[in-house]
């Protein structure tokens, strides 16, 4: 009876749960973080290239880091440099080629006039 009882409580949270979960608003992406080896030439090719505006920029040496924060219509992006960084090429350097590191891969954009980008890019050399 206890093993029963123990059942249905689980099976009840489960499904109110289940019920929380649904009734959530969809999220919408906010920013991306990108830790990068120079900030001061990623600021460049965000704001030159792409069109992104800078919000602000902070750093402190003692701690090894260089942040800034673009923005280009509804798109956040946060550069952060810091000094403890490791960068693929150099863990890789050894391993087979096409070998990835784990976790974030890739970002998107979603554009309107999607030719005119890839010719714009294209024009650019990126």
């Amino acid at each position: 009876m206890k093993t029963l009882l123990i059942g249905i409580l689980a099976l009840c949270t489960s499904i109110i749960s289940y019920a929380q979960r649904d009734t959530l608003p969809d999220p919408e992406a906010f920013f991306s973080a990108i830790i990068v080896k120079n900030i001061d030439t990623s600021i460049v090719w965000y704001a030159d290239i792409l069109g992104f505006k800078v919000l602000n920029q902070n750093a402190n040496s003692e701690k090894g880091f260089k942040q800034a924060n673009l923005k280009r219509g509804d798109v956040l992006i946060e550069l952060i440099e810091l000094k403890t960084s490791l960068y693929p090429a150099d863990i890789l350097s050894n391993q087979p080629r096409g070998t990835q590191i784990g976790g974030f891969f890739k970002f998107g954009f979603l554009v309107a006039e999607f030719d005119k980008w890839i010719n714009f890019l294209s024009d650019t050399k990126v």
